[in-house]
């Protein structure tokens, strides 16, 4: 029940709490999570992690996901790195750089960056966790390619989402993170009857398309109609 998230500068690896991962599998079971532990603690049927010094789990995909082929069939579940790692182009083998306010230099944080334009390009069925950025481009993206966006703020679970530590496995309090869940794909009914009452649900520009596709046919008729019957 891992995918890598941040609640603070130091570290990039919290993982998701096991209540939102079954919201995920009522919408559909995980096939691919390309953003995990090698230990696979989502379950995912696929994954991508980088590896460490155990063999990874059944299922192990390769060490990028940014990179890495997701299945077009069956739901991915993406909790990626935040930060720098969300914004920018896909490019798996950038090195992703922070500076520090104390003394000024820059260490290396890791490597990829993009993973919302990486989330954008896939044509499957994918349901994203992210930061709720609404005035960030990178959020934009994932708005404009979305059938539904839900703004978290769960009666039930919290308006914040707290993560779990990796190395104690105990929640870690007091998130100062709003959150943000992005669905495309077949079942919009289904995920909307999961996630609707866990925030303000968003239609995404996907949904918007559709919809005005279907009212253009609609339109016509109703012009032909009154043409047939001599109205205006």
């Amino acid at each position: 029940m891992s995918a890598h998230i941040t609640l603070s500068s130091q570290r990039h690896d919290w993982r998701t709490p096991g209540w939102f991962l079954e919201l995920v599998r009522n919408v559909g079971p995980i096939v691919c999570d390309p953003a995990t532990a090698p230990t696979n603690p989502t379950g995912a049927e696929a994954f991508f992690a980088p590896p460490d010094a155990e063999e990874p789990a059944p299922g192990w995909l390769g060490a990028c996901g940014l990179s890495g082929v997701w299945p077009d069939q069956g739901l991915n579940y993406i909790n990626p790195r935040y930060g720098p790692f969300l914004s920018g182009p896909v490019a798996p083998s950038r090195v992703v750089w922070r500076q520090s306010r104390e003394t000024g230099g820059r260490r290396p944080i890791g490597i990829g960056t993009g993973w919302a334009a990486r989330i954008a390009a896939h044509e499957g069925e994918a349901l994203a966790l992210v930061p709720a950025r609404t005035g960030s481009r990178w959020w934009r993206t994932l708005r404009a390619w979305c059938d539904w966006c839900v703004l978290w703020s769960s009666p039930v679970y919290g308006a914040r989402i707290n993560f779990i530590d990796p190395e104690t496995g105990e929640v870690a309090r007091g998130s100062n993170l709003d959150s943000s869940v992005f669905y495309r794909g077949p079942r919009r009914r289904r995920f909307r009857a999961v996630f609707a009452p866990h925030g303000e649900l968003i239609c995404g520009s996907a949904t918007l398309a559709a919809l005005e596709h279907r009212r253009r046919p609609r339109r016509r008729c109703d012009e032909d109609l009154q043409l047939t019957l001599g109205g205006p």
